[in-house]
């Protein structure tokens, strides 16, 4: 927002004048005649002007590695993202969102009725593969609550836990291409014999059912007290899913899918299977929906894909935020190590020309000057990698199946900077090497 941008750009001009504030006080406190003689004596730098050296090369290359480690735990968890299993098939899928409020929607009869129609009709339309209804966004739930499951006695120690849902109709599973592993999907029949039904993931049956079918077992968000008939019956397992986004890390947090021709939502979103596009397939379910109630409003959601790539967008634009960052940082750590070690071997032009001429070879002097510049290297990543562990742990909750200390990425990392560095450090001590004995000791 304006806030940030605006202390951003605060922040970046007070420490480019206290940078440039620094050599010119310390230049102006310094007395012109001694600066004369001491380039008389042949004092080549001081340990003032290394010391600066060392701090400036350093903390580039230390607030370098920082920025690009964040950038790049962020990239790979991205990637990890897009790899990963979603558990659904979002290929050739559109959604439409249906609001049907209003007193003549008040009753549950008249929403079951107003779905029942809609679903009917649109699945005979040409280039309608399937279609079911969803009482959530496609990438969301309801809030989570505490479950029971009827006859199970809990294991000491075991927390009670708890399980998101969503209501959803016949046809909802074969549309999403959620895999059927054990027992029905809803199926019309539910409805017509009034038999509360849930279908449960993979996971949550596993954990409840080890070695045995969940079918047939009653669970749901009922109490002890409740009469078993009217526990919800498990009619179905389906495979895992991502329901709250592709990037969701949500733990030990059960899903459950409930019969939506039970308790009809006034608000619903119907998902449908066709080659069609998303456009073609609203002007489908708005003809269909404003002939049985030209009241009634008809909203395009896009495609799935769409959909499931919003969900990733804060994260894209934090990860391109700190990418150009990144390579903004490393680009002016190159520039300013660069520059530093230069201007430092030109003021060691003497001693370097003083070098060669008793003998010093040019692999010597490029030797000499390269050693020097790794020993702020490498400072520069140690200080570097340790301010990077405690970035890092603050992107912890934007990183998906990603380590805030993950081993690839900062090797990665610090080898490239590593590289960049030397390359930096390489050029000006290439020059350096090249020194001509007469030219250097005729320099003052």
């Amino acid at each position: 927002d304006a806030v940030t941008i605006v202390s951003m750009l605060l922040a970046s001009i007070i420490f480019a004048l206290l940078v440039a504030l620094f050599p010119i006080v310390n230049f102006m406190r310094k007395n012109l005649l001694e600066n004369l003689s001491a380039s008389g004596k042949g004092v080549s730098e001081n340990r003032i002007s290394k010391a600066l050296s060392t701090v400036f090369v350093s903390g580039q290359i230390a607030l370098a590695l920082m920025l690009t480690v964040g950038a790049g735990l962020l990239l790979y968890s991205l990637a990890k993202v897009l790899d990963g299993d979603f558990g659904y098939e979002p290929d050739d899928v559109s959604v439409v969102r249906v609001r049907a409020f209003g007193a003549d929607y008040r009753d549950d009869d008249k929403r079951r009725a107003l779905q029942a129609q809609l679903l009917s009709q649109l699945r005979s339309k040409p280039g309608i593969e399937s279609a079911g209804l969803s009482g959530n966004y496609p990438t969301n739930s309801f809030p989570i609550r505490t479950f029971s499951i009827r006859g199970y006695e809990m294991q000491d120690g075991e927390a009670q836990v708890s399980a998101r849902f969503k209501a959803v109709s016949d046809g909802y599973f074969e549309t999403m291409g959620l895999e059927l592993l054990d027992g029905n999907y809803f199926t019309v029949s539910d409805q017509v014999t009034n038999r509360r039904s849930l279908v449960i993931d993979k996971a949550t049956a596993e954990r409840y059912f080890p070695g045995e079918s969940a079918v047939g077992k009653k669970m749901g968000f009922v109490g002890d007290d409740t009469a078993d008939e009217d526990w919800p019956v498990v009619v179905g397992v389906v495979e895992d899913s991502k329901q709250l986004g592709l990037d969701s890390t949500e733990e030990d947090v059960s899903f459950f899918y409930l019969n939506m021709a039970e308790r009809p939502t006034g608000q619903f979103f119907v998902v449908v299977k066709s080659k069609r596009s998303p456009s073609d397939v609203t002007k489908i379910v708005e003809a269909i929906v404003h002939e049985i109630d030209p009241r009634v409003p008809v909203l395009s959601m896009g495609s799935l894909e769409e959909i499931l790539g919003e969900s990733l967008a804060r994260r894209k634009v934090l990860m391109t935020l700190l990418a150009i960052i990144a390579v903004i940082a490393v680009s002016l750590a190159t520039v300013g190590i660069y520059g530093v070690i230069a201007y430092s071997l030109f003021q060691k032009t003497r001693e370097l020309g003083t070098r060669v001429a008793l003998g010093a070879s040019k692999l010597a002097i490029l030797n000499y000057v390269m050693k020097d510049g790794l020993i702020k290297a490498l400072l520069g990543m140690l200080l570097g990698v340790a301010g990077a562990v405690f970035i890092s742990r603050l992107l912890a909750a934007q990183l998906y199946d990603v380590q805030p200390t993950d081993p690839s990425v900062y090797a990665l990392v610090c080898l490239a900077v590593l590289l960049i560095t030397m390359l930096a450090v390489y050029i000006p001590a290439r020059r350096a090497s090249n020194i001509a004995p007469m030219e250097a000791l005729r320099t003052e």
